[in-house]
């Protein structure tokens, strides 16, 4: 299952700031690699108080720009300093997700265009 998961997650856009409520306590995160399910949420090792292993497949609200959406944890791994935080977009609020890609894509360069050189 986590194989699964892990495939979904190759497309990377710009990073967004994404603040995620599990019960009590809020975390806030930059994205790294985010799919049109879902993304991995990076957050230093200090904000998170709490254990993330009884947090996995439990239902989170996620604030991104003003806008809240539904997901759930489902993976999560500690790579030197940071948490990277695999996090599922829930069924009905994917159309709200995608909406939120296109405007983020929409603002970032292409990595192949040429630069200007004098």
């Amino acid at each position: 299952m986590i194989s699964f998961e892990l495939r979904s997650f190759r497309r990377t856009y710009f990073p967004m700031n994404i603040t995620c409520k599990v019960g009590d306590e809020r975390v806030r995160g930059i994205t790294s690699d985010i799919s049109p399910k879902g993304f991995c949420l990076e957050v230093p090792t200090p904000r998170i108080k709490m254990c993330l292993l009884e947090a996995l497949n439990k239902d989170v609200i996620l604030q991104v720009e003003n806008v809240l959406i539904y997901g759930s944890i489902r993976w999560y791994t500690i790579e030197g300093d940071r948490y990277r935080i695999g996090i599922s977009i829930s069924k009905g609020h994917l159309p709200t997700w995608k909406r939120l890609l296109a405007e983020a894509t929409g603002l970032v360069v292409s990595s192949g265009m040429n630069h200007v050189q004098a």
